[in-house]
């Protein structure tokens, strides 16, 4: 496992762990925002982002993994009676651009701006 530490002049710093094979390739700045951004919401709840999947996994083929636009969270180490307030917390952290699902066994965030 990885983990970069971004300087950002309206905070600190920012710590994510990538899970070990994660690809970074062709991610979008939109992606980076929110991942950035999720980060503050994880730390509210003690626990580091761990980034389990961008680009790279078995996504179903309309995926917005394979464009760089979404990417996974492990939850593990969030309480399971947290886990649906991690969730909405995110999502209003990252507005009505991007949705927030919370799956079996992680968080899936994508960019995903409605249609005008």
């Amino acid at each position: 496992m990885s983990g970069i530490i971004l300087k950002v002049p309206f905070q600190t710093s920012v710590f994510m762990r990538l899970k070990s094979g994660v690809e970074l390739a062709g991610v979008k700045p939109e992606t980076v925002l929110a991942m950035m951004l999720a980060e503050s919401v994880f730390k509210k709840y003690s626990a580091d982002l761990v980034i389990t999947s961008v680009s790279n996994g078995k996504h179903m083929p309309t995926s917005r993994h394979y464009g760089g636009y979404a990417f996974d969270a492990r939850t593990r180490d969030i309480m399971p009676t947290e886990l649906k307030e991690l969730t909405e917390d995110v999502s209003e952290a990252l507005g009505n651009e991007f949705d927030v699902v919370l799956e079996v066994d992680h968080l899936h965030v994508e960019f995903d701006p409605p249609k005008k």
